[in-house]
């Protein structure tokens, strides 16, 4: 998963990956 949409926390995309 990528983390740096995460930090941003622009991308919601990102809080699903990290679920998973």
């Amino acid at each position: 998963f990528d983390v740096e949409p995460d930090r941003m926390g622009k991308g919601p995309k990102a809080v699903n990956l990290r679920a998973a």
